[in-house]
This record gives C-alpha cells, structure tokens and sequence, in this order.
C-alpha cells in the first residue's frame, strides 16, 4: 500500500494560507474603501509584510496549476445577503435547495430564463466574480497559496482572464510556473459628476511570446515543463529537442 487512499483524481492542492484585498471597511460606510495597494489577511500577513512592506502595489506570483478552475476561477454570483445562493459559468448553476439542504446543479437548458428566475427569488442581482489563487515568489518561507477575488467585471475580470487564456494558448496548456507581475492601481471614474475611484488590477506575464511558443513546442515533444520557469530555463529545454529559438 502507499499510504494514501486511491482516489479518482489525487488531491494535489497547496493549502490556502492568507488572502489579499484591494479594498478595506470604512467607518460609517455600507460599502468598502478601495486601496491602490495590496493588504494581506490571515495569520501570514506579517510574512507578507515583511517581504514586501506595508503598502506594495506589484507582487511576482506564480499559478500552482494550468487548471483555470484551480487558479484563475470566473463565475457568476448570487448571494441572498452573505450566504451564497447560487453560482455557476451562464449555462451551468449550482442553487441551494432549501428542501434537500444542500446545492443540486440546474442548468438554463433544463429551465428557461433560470438567471432571471433566481435572481427575482432573492431580489438581489447577479455579479460576477474573478478569483486568483497563486504563490508569491518572493515569500519562500512557507509553501500555499494566496488568494485573490475581484467583481470589477468592466476592467480587471477581462483583462486578466485574457491575459490569462493567451499565455495558456501560447504555451500549449502551460501556465503554471510562468512568472507573472500581478499590480493594482486606483483610477477615477469617467462617468459625469462621479467622483470615485476603483483598484484596476492587470497581470503581466514575465516571459516573451517566442519562448512562451517554445514552452507550447516542449509539450508538444512529450517534455514535462516544471518548476519556476525563465527564459534561459526555456531556452537550455528547447536546446535538447532541437526546437528553434
């Protein structure tokens, strides 16, 4: 025996050990303060801290994963105050069920205009929601991961999860282990008379396209891409298949 239980899809994951927020609680306020830089949460917030200092608007990260669902997660929510009442991908919902007391999966094929349905059942409106979960390259103390969530659905959701889908096309599946810069800056509104301001969040891949190409070649070739990658890691990979550079 091996000393785990044989499971159809072994556990993998790294536990989650704080989350990061770009927005903080105001005083006398029903709705957050946005922050133009990245404030930890959880018991390895002094960590963070102490690697970064107290206002940090980059961090270098790292996905764990290549899988979206485990790493860069989009959904929509909707929430009946702060208990979850249903989320899913606009096909495909998960909705609590008040009789069985558990979340049974509903799709918009089996029941017309469910959204709509469901949304005037809580009188609440649908948002949808961004979650990061990634390492941080620079805390090297301890080993999980960072999470991250976002509604801004104008601005960083489809930025991010463009940049996101590109490096996964370009790479041939491959995003975990390409370093990334995740930053956060506050911009001000531009609709007439508003004056508030929102974090943007935007994720920058710290590898070019040629050698994003190369990573997509080695897997082509049957070679495991692993570890933190960099262009010179690339390069000596590509060098033993014979892969142009």
């Amino acid at each position: 025996m091996s000393g785990r239980i044989i499971r159809p899809q072994p556990v993998t994951k790294l536990p989650e050990i704080g989350k990061i927020k770009v927005g903080e609680k105001a005083e006398g306020q029903n709705f957050p303060r946005s922050l133009d830089y990245f404030k930890p949460a959880g018991d390895y917030a002094p960590l963070f801290w102490g690697t970064y200092g107290e206002k940090p608007n980059l961090l270098e990260i790292v996905f764990p994963s290549d899988d979206a669902r485990e790493c860069c997660f989009e959904r929509l929510e909707l929430r009946d105050g702060a208990k979850l009442f249903a989320d899913g991908d606009g096909e495909t919902f998960k909705v609590w069920s008040t009789k069985e007391e558990t979340y049974i999966t509903m799709t918009v094929n089996e029941v017309p205009n469910l959204m709509d349905k469901l949304s005037q059942k809580v009188g609440k409106p649908w948002r949808p929601i961004l979650t990061l979960r990634f390492m941080l390259l620079k805390v090297r103390s301890v080993m999980g991961v960072w999470s991250l969530s976002t509604h801004a659905e104008a601005s960083s959701i489809p930025e991010i999860v463009s940049t996101f889908d590109k490096v996964k096309e370009l790479s041939g599946g491959t995003v975990a282990g390409v370093p990334f810069d995740l930053s956060v800056s506050k911009v001000t509104s531009q609709k007439p008379g508003s004056k508030s301001s929102f974090p943007v969040l935007k994720l920058v891949p710290n590898i070019g396209v040629n050698h994003l190409e190369m990573v997509g070649q080695l897997v082509a070739s049957g070679q495991k891409v692993r570890g933190i990658l960099s262009e010179d890691i690339i390069e000596r990979q590509a060098k033993l298949i014979g892969a142009p550079q």
